[in-house]
Formats: structure tokens, C-alpha cells, sequence
């Protein structure tokens, strides 16, 4: 039951993290009855996350259809990662501007690396776990530029990030991520701005490149996996 204090976040964070995951699928429409009864909660509150999640891009409200969990396509993916790119690379220009070689309260997410590879496909915690710490990590790289504004839009397609990302994990567990974390600190504390950006970009590129042959492998350039 979510506490009555904060009942749209709660339901927010609720469907939020079952959209990411996927127990939530691309093109499902959202039943308010059912779902509300499941949180417990009346239907007000109960839109008011629906609306919250769909300025997240996470879920379409369709006039006098209902509300549907957003696609994932090609499109998107495209749109997406073109977003994310830009705003990484730009913090990294910014770094270099500011000469900033520490990246502040980074050591958590880098001594999670060891969780990153190989991971079990089964273990959809272990999935959820790993994609939070690397969003993250992402998150603290961005927000080193200080540039409240930059990191504040970038926060605001995290959870599209997230959700991607574990799309990705689920179908290349190999892939060990971390590895290239520690790579990307390394180069910032010596000062190697140009290196990082090149570095970085190709990390983006690794999971970009794998999740769109997938989706085209599936037929899914225009609609939903």
C-alpha cells in the first residue's frame, strides 16, 4: 500500500519501475480499475501519475481510448540517444573548459562495476540493479559539468535511458559496461578532455548500435517490440 502522504509519487515510482522493466509492455493500455485496486488508491491520484509518466514520455494518453504504455521503436531509439549524446558530450566539453578532473561522489558506482558482467538474464533484479548504477553513473558525469540546467534536462530522459538500457542487458548480459566507467574516470582525472569525449561516445554507440539492429531485427521500425 502506498502511503496516503505521497500517493501520486508512489504510484509513479510504481509504474515507473514496471514500465522499465518490462512487466508493463509497449502498446498496454492501462486499466485505472484493476490498477488502482492493485495500489490500493482512487482513480484521481491514479491520473494525476498517468500524467505525470507521460511528461516522462513513458506512457500516451489517447483522448477517449485510454492511457498506453509508450512504444519502443526505432524512432525513438534514434530520437533518444541522439538527445543523450549531445548532452553527455557538451559535459564533456565542459569539464575541459573548467579543467575539472574529479567527478564528485563517483566511487559507489564504480565499485559497483563488479556487478556489471556477466549477468544472469533470469534475474530481472540483478538487471534493474545494474541499469540504475550505470544511468546513474551517467547522471553524476553530467552533473560534474556544473550546469544545473544541463543536468536537470538530462534527468528528465533518464528514465527512457534506463528503460533502454535494460533492454539492452537482457539481450547482451556480456557486455561489461563498468569496465569502460573506469576508462572514462581515468582519462578525466588525467585531463585527457578529447580522449574522454571520444571514448564516450563510442561507449553510447555500443548499445545504440545493438539495441536498433534488434528492433529492426523484430519489425519494429514504426511500431512497438
Amino acid at each position: 500500500m502506498i502511503p496516503a502522504f505521497n500517493i501520486p509519487t508512489g504510484a509513479v515510482e510504481y509504474l515507473r519501475n514496471k514500465i522499465i522493466i518490462g512487466k508493463l509492455v509497449p502498446g498496454q493500455k492501462l486499466n485505472e480499475e484493476p490498477l488502482a485496486a492493485e495500489l490500493n488508491i482512487s482513480r484521481p491520484p491514479l491520473r494525476e501519475a498517468f500524467r505525470l509518466l507521460e511528461s516522462e514520455r513513458l506512457v500516451l494518453n489517447i483522448p477517449r481510448k485510454g492511457t498506453f504504455v509508450s512504444d519502443i521503436s526505432v524512432e525513438d531509439l534514434d530520437d533518444l540517444y541522439q538527445v543523450r549524446e549531445m548532452i553527455e558530450c557538451r559535459a564533456m566539453d565542459l569539464l575541459k573548459i573548467q579543467n575539472i578532473r574529479e567527478i564528485p561522489d563517483i566511487e559507489p558506482f564504480l565499485e559497483s562495476t563488479d556487478d556489471f558482467a556477466p549477468l544472469d538474464c533470469s534475474d530481472s533484479d540483478a538487471i534493474m540493479r545494474v541499469a540504475a548504477v550505470s544511468c546513474n553513473f551517467h547522471i553524476k558525469l553530467v552533473e560534474a559539468a556544473r550546469n544545473s540546467r544541463l543536468a536537470h534536462f538530462y534527468r528528465t530522459i533518464s528514465s527512457n535511458v534506463m528503460r533502454y538500457k535494460i533492454l539492452f542487458l537482457f539481450l547482451d548480459s556480456k557486455h561489461d559496461s563498468g569496465k569502460d566507467h573506469r576508462r572514462l574516470v581515468e582519462l578525466i582525472q588525467n585531463g585527457l578532455y578529447d580522449e574522454t569525449r571520444n571514448f564516450l561516445i563510442s561507449h553510447i554507440k555500443i548499445s545504440y548500435r545493438f539495441l536498433r539492429e534488434e528492433i529492426v531485427r523484430r519489425g519494429s521500425s514504426k511500431k512497438a517490440l
